[in-house]
């Protein structure tokens, strides 16, 4: 099965490409469409800008037809902190100005995604496109791999903080400003050393709406449900 990826940036990437692989085995392809990717003297780099802004641009008309002449499934991937800046066009508040609850928020999220596709393409492929929508951030769904604190793995905010304060012991760490150095890298692959099974992910999902959602529908288009 062949897989693409739009997402914001090359440490989601690396994320989404563990977790796809671990739950999908080894006849899986991913091909990433944004951020395009290169390697430089052995490490893998983003090849251009990256960001929600370019997540946006990409789920468009041109896109989707051309990610599905080879792919079978198409990921698109965000993080729900897009909404507190005003060029996003989405507010995590309701009308009421209330925080939209969970649900809420991931269903508008998915569809300002989907806003510049047309009706008839969306149509004809919105079955086989899974959405990676992380409260707040993608980091929030490493937690649970690193501790088994229940409100640190349920936590939706400051989450990189929290993860490298459970990373000091390991003098590790991922600096908020550069998530592609080779700090950052040693982090997330030791992190990752704990999502090596199956079961290993479906439990972690479950601490955050979006990774849940995430590995639902994952699962059940790779085995075709």
């Amino acid at each position: 099965m062949n897989i693409a990826l739009i997402c914001e940036g090359v440490s989601e990437s690396k994320i989404l490409n563990h977790f796809i692989e671990r739950l999908g085995g080894d006849d899986i392809t991913i091909n990433p469409i944004q951020p395009k990717l290169k390697e430089v003297h052995g490490k893998i780099q983003q090849a251009e800008h990256g960001g929600w802004s370019q997540v946006i641009a990409h789920c468009n008309d041109k896109t989707l037809m051309d990610a599905f002449e080879t792919n079978d499934l198409l990921v698109i991937q965000i993080d729900t902190d897009a909404c507190y800046q005003s060029a996003f066009g989405l507010s995590s508040l309701d009308d009421d100005n209330q925080v939209k609850n969970d649900e809420r928020l991931y269903t508008d999220i998915c569809t300002h995604l989907s806003k510049d596709i047309s009706p008839e393409i969306y149509e004809k492929y919105k079955d086989k496109i899974i959405f990676a929508i992380c409260f707040n951030e993608i980091e929030c769904w490493l937690l649970p791999f690193l501790t088994t604190n229940t409100k640190l793995c349920n936590a939706t905010n400051n989450c990189i903080h929290k993860v490298n304060d459970l990373l000091k012991s390991k003098r590790l760490g991922i600096p908020e400003k550069d998530k592609n150095c080779q700090m950052a890298i040693n982090a997330y692959r030791t992190i990752l050393k704990s999502a090596k099974k199956k079961k290993d992910i479906e439990n972690a999902s479950k601490f955050n709406y979006g990774f849940q959602r995430f590995y639902d529908d994952l699962t059940k288009a790779l085995n075709n449900e």
